[in-house]
């Protein structure tokens, strides 16, 4: 499912060449979107409160949970900037910037619909 999930994030970020240059030139290291990969299998275990990813976790989730760290990352290095416009003809920009509770919102949006897969943990009372 993690191949399945690295191709989809490879698509999902449509200009991967251009993200590995940009990560090398600020980072001076090779992006490995496995790095990336890892933090959304961590977002779901963690959501769900197990040990290992149930079969109904799609490696389409995990390539969005990835693109959310990966954008993030991306635009840290760029500033913040979560999207820029130029209108052609004209020196005008607009941007505007992700913050972290955004992305954290975007990942709950993704994880929401695997509530009824989450383990449910209780503590029995040692006097009952």
């Amino acid at each position: 499912m993690k191949n399945k999930a690295l191709r989809l994030l490879r698509a999902a970020a449509g200009r991967y060449d251009k993200i590995c240059e940009a990560w090398y030139a600020h980072a001076g290291e090779e992006l490995d979107l496995q790095l990336f990969l890892d933090m959304a299998e961590d977002d779901c275990l963690t959501y769900l409160g197990t040990q290992e990813l149930p079969p109904v976790v799609t490696a389409t989730t995990l390539a969005k949970l990835a693109f959310v760290h990966l954008n993030g990352v991306v635009q840290d290095r760029d500033y913040g900037v979560k999207s820029a416009s130029y209108t052609e003809g004209s020196v005008s920009m607009s941007e505007t910037y992700t913050t972290p509770a955004e992305q954290e919102t975007a990942i709950a949006d993704l994880l929401q619909p695997y509530n009824r897969y989450r383990e449910v943990r209780t503590c029995e009372s040692k006097n009952a």
